[in-house]
């Protein structure tokens, strides 16, 4: 019958980073792998969110229409030579 190592995990293992300050190898991929997979669920999201795109152009359209409508007024008030 062995004994279980009585030792815990090692420094490293905790913080992710040697004494020395630097990461180790497995706290660099940790952070690469979770930066792809916010990347990809990102590009998920957006591609399953239509209207997000479609509220740029709903906005452009309400300024150029506010912006028309301005001038209108501007028209009718007989300040059409004014900016």
């Amino acid at each position: 019958m062995t004994t279980p190592d009585p030792t815990g995990p090692s420094y490293e293992d905790v913080t992710g980073y040697t004494r020395a300050g630097e990461p180790t190898l497995d706290h660099v991929r940790d952070k690469i792998e979770q930066r792809e997979a916010q990347a990809i669920g990102a590009e998920e999201l957006a591609a399953a969110m239509p209207e997000s795109i479609t509220f740029d152009q709903l906005y452009a359209d309400r300024e150029k229409a506010a912006k028309a409508k301005l001038e209108e007024i501007r028209k009718s008030m007989g300040g059409a030579d004014q900016s």
